[in-house]
């Protein structure tokens, strides 16, 4: 007789998990797709391709994709091809709700294709990259502060940004040194930490926890993960995002987010 044989697979033993997909997916979409007008009419077209991991010591939900997700943006007349390199959102306690949420983080590379450039759409876009993040970035980079734009607040005072920052310019990059105030921080983490108002009516706040970053050409910068924005700021995540090479023309004045002034 001739042996034969024979291969069993592997069996996995799950344990049952203590939070649903939906409600996994749910906090996901709110930390990653964001919570405005135009992140609400986003849609993840393969969002099966997400799997979930929950670390139940630190309170931590973490997110995967082994393929991009491919993300349609109506608003703001794109598709998107987001590469999904990290995903993360702390919990006070054993929870996904947002009420228990500390704070998120997620990177990636994404890669825009526009599908509508119509009068309506470009002025949807000026709308998202007013007071976003990489209009702050790109402004405290060029040192623009006024009422009309940020102004960076702490106890209600309207502060001097000369003495928060310290700013240098290199030939690619601008440098910026957080300058620590004198008072007691919750955060053991935090350098410094504003209130921010955009515009006269738009309010956040941020927190340093990174004394040194650099801000590039098209906004972004090298310490993200250690710049916590609330308020605002918070809300606008992938839905607002707008492609690398995105210019912004504000009223009698010509203005590239490509290029540092």
């Amino acid at each position: 007789m001739t042996p034969s044989l024979n291969s069993l697979k592997g069996v996995v033993v799950k344990r049952k998990d203590q939070f649903t997909r939906k409600q996994k997916l749910q906090i996901f979409r709110d930390c990653f797709l964001g919570q405005t007008h135009n992140s609400k009419l986003l849609k993840i077209q393969n969002e099966d391709d997400i799997y979930f991991r929950y670390d139940k010591v630190n309170f931590v939900l973490k997110a995967f994709s082994d393929k991009p997700l491919l993300i349609s943006n109506p608003s703001l007349g794109y598709k998107i091809d987001y590469e999904l390199t990290n995903f993360e959102a702390t919990f006070s306690k054993l929870s996904v709700t947002k009420e228990d949420l500390v704070e998120s983080y997620y990177s990636g590379l994404s890669r825009f294709e526009e599908i509508d450039n119509s009068n309506e759409i470009l002025a949807l876009r000026k709308k998202a990259y007013e007071g976003s993040q990489v209009h702050f970035f790109l402004n405290l980079a060029n040192n623009i502060w006024d009422k009309e734009q940020f102004l960076i607040i702490h106890n209600k005072n309207v502060l001097d940004p000369k003495n928060c920052f310290k700013i240098e310019r290199e030939k690619d990059f601008v440098k910026v040194e957080v300058l620590a105030k004198e008072y007691k921080k919750e955060n053991i983490n935090e350098v410094a930490s504003y209130d921010l108002i955009f515009n006269k009516n738009e309010h956040s706040g941020i927190i340093f926890e990174t004394d040194v970053f650099y801000v590039y050409p098209d906004g972004n910068n090298s310490k993200i993960e250690n710049i916590v924005f609330s308020g605002k700021l918070s809300e606008e995540k992938v839905g607002d995002r707008l492609p690398l090479n995105y210019v912004y023309v504000p009223e009698n004045e010509i203005y590239n987010t490509g290029i540092l002034k």
